[in-house]
């Protein structure tokens, strides 16, 4: 059942803004959802996904509440793999009062070190200010090993040779990156534009799009999603 999408709201006395990629009736409770695409996810991550997510829900889930004054149950994040573009959820609602004074706090010191801007920044800027090195880093020197171990069968074993082959596995990531961003950012528009007109990819779409896409649609159906509105532009202030 679709509400229809929201009309975008302003507020000047905003001390922040960001637009969400869905608000809804999950299970019979109103939340607010964010897609995002990531790779493989290791360590705490698999289990809790990245530490601004909470962060960045809560200011949504807030700002939403206070435009339209019905406060939320929940927010959660859906994150789509860049690898095959399979789904996992992340339901943060448990820990909302704490992601939000964390929130608080990160908005209070962009305002302190950005005191001549003028307008909101967003919801994503606040976030930015945490150190996401640590996952990328992993990432980036596995991407390196995997494609160095791949080649090194092929590669004679002289020093320009090896030393060839890890500039090469260095620089892999880039290409990695791309493709995988392709991958998540196909699914991430497939999932829009059903939610939106209630479309459907055609099926000439490659495997991991579709694969994607139908693992959405699975949890979708069977935590009886009803659409209230897509990419609502919020306003916070506190």
């Amino acid at each position: 059942m679709a509400f229809g999408k929201q009309p975008r709201l302003y507020d000047s006395d905003a001390q922040y803004a960001g637009t969400t990629d869905l608000v809804c009736w999950l299970n019979g409770k109103r939340y607010i959802i964010d897609f995002k695409t990531a790779g493989e996810l290791k360590g705490d991550a698999k289990k809790n996904g990245y530490a601004e997510w909470p962060l960045q829900t809560a200011a949504y889930r807030y700002a939403e509440g206070l435009m339209t004054g019905e406060p939320l149950d929940g927010n959660a994040i859906v994150c789509l793999s860049k690898e095959t573009g399979l789904m996992a959820f992340f339901d943060y609602s448990d820990r909302y009062e704490a992601s939000w004074k964390s929130f608080r706090c990160l908005c209070d010191f962009w305002h302190l070190q950005n005191p001549d801007l003028s307008g909101a920044p967003s919801v994503t800027t606040i976030t930015g200010q945490l150190d996401k090195s640590g996952p990328l880093t992993w990432w980036a020197v596995n991407s390196m090993r995997e494609y160095c171990l791949s080649r090194l069968p092929d590669t004679p074993l002289t020093v320009d040779a090896i030393s060839g082959l890890i500039e090469e596995g260095r620089k892999h990531f880039r290409t990695v990156s791309k493709t995988a961003t392709d991958i998540g950012t196909a699914v991430h528009a497939a999932i829009e534009a059903y939610l939106k007109s209630w479309t459907e990819p055609s099926k000439d779409v490659p495997d991991q799009v579709l694969s994607g896409f139908i693992a959405f649609l699975d949890w979708f159906h069977n935590n009886k999603v009803e659409v209230i509105a897509t990419e609502k532009v919020v306003y916070g202030r506190y």
